[in-house]
């Protein structure tokens, strides 16, 4: 079988999304990690949402 090729979910993200998305105090804060260089690498993790009719 062939291994897929992992798909980059953060290549389009732009720090303007995720102002929009996590407001300007956590996306700051985010800025200054990524600028220090304490983050290196990002995951998602996907998880099942219950949804309730």
């Amino acid at each position: 079988m062939a291994k897929k090729k992992k798909q980059n979910l953060f290549a389009g993200l732009t720090w303007e999304d995720i102002d929009e998305w996590a407001g300007d105090r956590i996306a700051s804060r985010g800025r200054s990690y990524q600028e220090n260089g304490y983050v290196s690498a990002l995951a998602v993790k996907i998880t099942p949402v219950k949804v309730y009719t």
